[in-house]
């Protein structure tokens, strides 16, 4: 959770900061959550499932297919020939947070090895 609030953080940082700053925040913030968050969820694909190879897939086709909307939500967002990132930055922060508030309800909602759930 803390990872995908961090990634947020990261791609708001251009969007409210015209720097050379901003664009360092936004490389840390999200170039380093990204491999933690991947990471993460390739060793939770191999916990979970005895063939961890489709999930792995699934996961990696949903990168692909995120790399390939990001472009296409900017150009479609375009004011008068100009390029704003604001729109399509603020939707990625807000699916971010979202993701990081699922994942969170998930994780009360999981049994814990002791029967009892985690502390929120």
């Amino acid at each position: 959770m803390s990872a995908l609030l961090i990634m947020a953080v990261g791609v708001l940082a251009p969007v409210f900061w015209r720097n050379l700053a901003a664009v360092l925040v936004a490389a840390v913030c999200v170039g380093g959550t990204f491999m933690v968050i991947t990471m993460a969820g390739v060793l939770e694909a191999r916990r979970r499932a005895a063939s961890a190879d489709k999930l792995v897939a699934a996961m990696t086709a949903a990168f692909a297919t995120g790399q390939l909307l990001g472009p296409i939500t900017v150009a479609l967002t375009q004011s008068h020939g100009r390029v704003s990132i604001a729109g399509p930055s603020l939707l990625a922060a807000l699916g971010l947070v979202m993701s990081a508030g699922m994942l969170g309800q998930a994780s009360c909602e999981v049994p814990h090895a002791s029967g009892q759930k985690p502390a929120r």
